[in-house]
């Protein structure tokens, strides 16, 4: 099976301030190398008008991480949420989505 750490990202950031990093840990249960590819989707917003969430990393293999750059940019004051999905290429593995 895959792992994400950790499970769920927070960040809390004054609109126009700068970019702020977190790291996602993949790896998998056995030791064995297993091919992802990762995904982001904006959920509220659904369209947000700044894109303030970039991943470093489209794809990797086990164990592997992914860089979340989180920038607020010129968005307004408010709750924006997205999810990143870690989805292996592998058939019979289940991907991971952290919120």
């Amino acid at each position: 099976s895959l792992s994400v750490a950790p499970s769920s990202v927070s960040v809390f950031a004054a609109p126009g301030s700068g970019v702020q990093q977190r790291l996602l840990t993949v790896s998998a249960t056995g030791g064995a190398g297993v091919s992802y590819n990762t995904t982001r989707t904006y959920s509220n917003p659904a369209s947000p008008a700044v894109d303030w969430l970039t991943l470093t990393t489209a794809s990797g293999t086990t164990p592997g991480s992914v860089t979340l750059n989180i920038g607020p940019g010129a968005l307004p004051a408010g709750t924006y949420t997205a999810n990143v999905t870690v989805t292996p290429t592998t058939s019979g593995i289940l991907a991971v989505t952290v919120p």
